[in-house]
């Protein structure tokens, strides 16, 4: 086990990690849970919405199906349409030709880049480190630098937030992140 003791010294290797996990995403499925806060000017907290989503592989590249909203199964009405939309896609991936699939590919790591930004756009700071799921991790404040331009116009978004990245400590992969819009 490596220890780094220098959050962006972390954070540049999980990113690199990045583009491996990236890969291995394609050969397993998992479920992610996605929970959005909303804030009203008071700092109360005025709305929160969860969605857990069943992540697959339809011809050879992740689907995200929603499978649950606010921690409850979805009404029966709702599942059938989102499986409806698992086989819709499905069909459409496998009429897909070779050159499709390698130009979406492409475009999915393209559109990945932008992470490889973070280390200079955010001063990166070890906050600790905790347990998630039973293994250590290292938790990782961001906070935008001030007047930093991004080179990528699609890494434009994170000078926008701060937060928190839980990197799990043996594998750098991120286990779990918190951002705040601060300037919309």
């Amino acid at each position: 086990l490596v220890y780094a003791q220098d959050a962006t010294d972390i954070i540049r290797q999980s990113v690199e990690r990045d583009a491996t996990n990236f890969e291995r995403f394609k050969n397993y499925t998992f479920l992610e849970r996605v929970e959005e806060r909303r804030y009203g000017r008071n700092g109360n907290l005025s709305s929160k919405d969860i969605q857990t989503y069943e992540f697959m592989v339809l011809g050879g590249r992740p689907y995200g199906k929603l499978v649950e909203r606010d921690d409850k199964p979805l009404p029966a009405k709702e599942a059938r349409k989102e499986q409806e939309k698992v086989e819709k896609e499905s069909a459409k991936r496998q009429r897909e030709s070779a050159s499709d699939k390698t130009k979406e590919d492409k475009d999915r790591a393209e559109d990945r880049r932008y992470l490889r930004e973070i280390p200079e756009v955010f001063n990166l700071t070890l906050q600790g480190t905790d347990q998630i799921g039973g293994r250590p991790v290292w938790i990782i404040g961001a906070q935008p630098k001030p007047g930093y331009k991004p080179k990528l116009k699609r890494a434009e978004i994170l000078t926008h937030l701060r937060g928190k990245i839980w990197v799990d400590q043996a594998v750098y992969q991120w286990v779990k992140t918190e951002a705040e819009v601060i300037d919309p």
